[in-house]
């Protein structure tokens, strides 16, 4: 299983231009607000697989463009309402039950937030048409929500499952 600890660092062998230098810019309130709700989305609703808490967190006019194994989900490609995130919850974790997931970099600026996450869990249910193999695999993506009113309102996502390719 990739524990946060696991990622290696990345070194630069090179200086990096100045426009690609962070720049000093404190988070404003409502940055660090959001950032505690999608963290709070990731716990509740992926980690301690409460799909129905995705209500609180999502707007009811909430729409998911994904990109991977769960870009589908009953036919529907481009999905809109909270019961989106419960349909992609509930189908991620008839595959892998005890998947869990850390997030390891986590970046607010007005309206977004993106995430950058990992996670692993033992492949023991049909994903799509990939049968079970017993096996535990690594989960990696990246996400990018949007923020209005206190209620993520859309999510841009991508999911890789390692082994399953």
């Amino acid at each position: 299983m990739i524990e946060s600890t696991d990622v290696p660092r990345i070194a630069l062998t090179r200086p990096q231009p100045e426009e690609a230098r962070p720049h000093r810019r404190r988070s404003t309130d409502q940055e660090t607000i959001n950032k505690i709700l999608v963290r709070k989305l990731f716990e509740d609703v992926w980690n301690n697989a409460n799909e129905n808490a995705a209500v609180k967190y999502l707007s009811g006019d909430y729409t998911d463009y994904a990109v991977g194994p769960l870009q589908c989900v009953e036919g529907q490609c481009r999905m809109t309402g909270p019961t989106t995130m419960k349909a992609l919850v509930v189908r991620l974790r008839s595959a892998f039950p005890n998947v869990t997931f850390y997030i390891l970099q986590m970046i607010a600026e007005k309206d977004r937030v993106a995430v950058h996450f990992i996670g692993a869990g033992t492949h023991t249910g049909k994903l799509g048409n990939v049968d079970p193999t017993g096996e535990e695999v690594d989960i990696m993506g990246s996400a990018i929500h949007r923020v209005v009113g206190g209620k993520i309102t859309d999510s841009y996502h991508f999911l890789h499952i390692a082994g399953l390719d």
